[in-house]
């Protein structure tokens, strides 16, 4: 019986001190959400600014050979190959990782979502 209440007792002791209490996550979900709701935000910033990028260099391409590439018939000059692929490797760059980004914001967008219960 001894034995008994001194491994109750002792059992009581660790979970005093090792802080066990049921309300420490609740008072974090409110700092949780809004920190996952804060970088929803700021990759989705960063995604317009890759929207920025594209919207400037897909008609940069297009208008570019129409200055330099007079004669249709030949083939594209050099100066407009090398402005093709600059302008086609940033698109493409950009519209990747734009697109990684709004897949961050909807992951944390969810995980803020998910701790609100919902």
């Amino acid at each position: 019986m001894k034995k008994a209440s001194i491994v109750g007792a002792s059992l009581i002791l660790l979970i005093l001190s090792l802080q066990i209490t049921p309300f420490v996550y609740a008072d974090d979900v409110a700092e949780a959400v809004s920190q996952h709701e804060t970088l929803a935000a700021q990759y989705e910033a960063k995604a317009a600014e890759q929207d920025a990028l594209i919207a400037e260099h897909s008609p940069m391409k297009k208008e570019y050979e129409e200055r330099f590439w007079m004669i249709k018939k030949a083939g594209k000059p050099k100066n407009v190959l090398d402005m093709d692929k600059h302008c086609t490797g940033i698109v493409q760059n950009a519209t990747g990782l734009r697109n990684e980004l709004l897949e961050f914001a909807k992951w944390h967008r969810m995980r803020a979502a998910e701790l609100q219960g919902q």
